[in-house]
């Protein structure tokens, strides 16, 4: 993958993008502590918000089921800005873990490139199939084909949307969480985002 360095200087949040399973949540939380900022998953937020708005159900994934994707999607928008806008306004630097999908919303892009430091963490879909086998959290179809077969068709569609605004690409395949956290941390200290 070509990546394309965007400038990282005096943006303060750092956001974590990718597909499923390549350990945003995860990598997100060890970076946080690195970095002493607090950390917020954009999948808890869009639920609260669903929440909030009448659905019961308790997680994104539920939601999704739930809601359809396009409700899911400007209730995931909405979130985002929620929280960039919070952290822009208190002035207080955070580490965001989004949603697989948040790419897919032209406004969320658009946020995200403009409002934080953006890194990809890649996996190969073979490693992301197993990974998603191993995981207990639910996992709604997006292509209405298995979870784990739709994966190939997910990065197809939203590898350029990712490329878009990330600041880094970070491949995280085979490497443990810390390991992926302590590159990032040196990454932003270096880029003067730290």
């Amino acid at each position: 993958m070509g990546e394309v360095e965007r400038p990282a200087a005096g943006r303060r949040t750092v956001a974590l993008v990718g597909l499923r399973c390549t350990g945003k949540t995860s990598v997100g939380r060890s970076l946080a502590v690195r970095l002493g900022r607090p950390f917020v998953d954009l999948d808890e937020r869009t639920a609260a918000r669903g929440r909030a708005a009448g659905w019961t159900a308790p997680a994104a994934g539920d939601l999704l089921a739930a809601a359809g994707l396009a409700e899911f999607r400007r209730l995931e928008a909405d979130a985002l800005d929620e929280v960039l806008d919070a952290a822009l306004a208190a002035g207080e630097p955070i580490v965001l873990a989004t949603g697989g999908g948040v790419v897919e919303t032209p406004r969320c892009r658009g946020r995200l490139a403009r409002d934080a430091v953006v890194a990809w963490l890649t996996a190969g879909v073979e490693e992301l199939g197993r990974r998603l086998r191993s995981d207990p959290t639910a996992r709604p179809s997006l292509t209405g084909a298995d979870p784990v077969a739709e994966l190939a068709v997910l990065l197809k569609r939203r590898a350029p949307l990712f490329r878009e605004v990330a600041t880094w690409t970070i491949d995280c395949g085979d490497r443990g969480i810390d390991e992926v956290a302590a590159e990032l941390h040196t990454r932003l200290r270096a880029a003067g985002a730290a």
